[in-house]
């Protein structure tokens, strides 16, 4: 609706009492409406205007939507969607698993664990980005940023997060999640769950606590140098840029000797459900 709507109420007079008719009366020809069909909306008595009503732009264009098929059947209610999605991303589940390869790795020297200092929780909160998406407790990093601002709730926050490390207890409210199921962009069809991609939303104080674990690990593997110099992802101040540093210079390399260098490369397909998360 165009124009001042307490105004035009009150222009009605009488006629609120019992039942409005508005469409294009006389005097009232500025009004538009989301549909230019729409002759009529009925307003029954003391009914409070309804902005659904008043959109005058263009009827959004939603995408077609595709029934999701698994194992041959199509999955019209939430059951076999469930079934569908669980089997697919928890396939691993069920599956026996050892870490037996890591016996070869040499240990290093224990060390005495040192608690978090204050900047720590700082400098993982700053980092933290204010779009992404809150847990089951609907806590933003927002949230917790204006929280960490008073002294009394950062020395809290900090305590929390030695008390965790000191007894070995991560609380079951950090483990709380809620997933959601997104589209992978420029897949050709929808209708089969490889085409989807789960995300789940943890509480963030617990993903704050775990972001200043990794902060520390990350620390202590780069100063010992316990890193293989190969990996490169999930490392701090190392990048695709440093991969493809190191992919030119063997290729350079090769060419200064008349050689030919050729890569393989590969891609772990459904690499998060093979994996085994118990």
């Amino acid at each position: 609706m165009v124009g001042n709507q307490k105004d035009k109420r009150e222009k009605l007079g009488s006629h609120m009492q019992k039942c409005i008719f508005i469409g294009y009366p006389d005097g009232y020809k500025g009004w538009s409406f989301y549909n230019p069909e729409t002759k009529k909306i009925v307003i029954c008595e003391r009914a409070e205007f309804d902005e659904r009503y008043m959109y005058s732009g263009e009827q959004r264009k939603l995408s077609p939507a595709d029934v999701i098929t698994y194992n041959g059947r199509l999955c019209h209610d939430m059951g076999d969607l469930w079934d569908a999605l669980h089997n697919t991303y928890n396939a691993a589940s069920t599956r026996t698993h050892g870490i037996s390869c890591l016996d070869e790795l040499e240990d290093t020297p224990v060390r005495d664990w040192v608690e978090f200092a204050g900047s720590e929780l700082d400098d993982a909160l700053c980092a933290c980005s204010n779009n992404s998406a809150p847990g089951p407790d609907h806590i933003t990093w927002k949230h917790l940023r204006a929280l960490n601002k008073g002294h009394d709730v950062h020395h809290v926050f900090l305590a929390l997060a030695n008390a965790c490390l000191r007894v070995g207890c991560w609380p079951m409210t950090f483990k709380e999640s809620l997933s959601v199921i997104i589209l992978k962009p420029g897949k050709p069809s929808y209708t089969i769950p490889k085409a989807y991609r789960p995300i789940v939303l943890l509480n963030t104080l617990g993903k704050l606590i775990e972001k200043m674990l990794s902060n520390r690990i990350q620390f202590d593997g780069i100063n010992l140098d316990i890193f293989h110099p190969n990996q490169i992802g999930g490392i701090h101040q190392r990048s695709t840029e440093d991969a493809g540093i190191f992919l030119t210079h063997y290729v350079r390399a090769g060419w200064s000797r008349g050689l030919k260098t050729s890569m393989v490369a590969f891609n772990l397909a459904q690499f998060f459900p093979s994996l085994n998360h118990e």
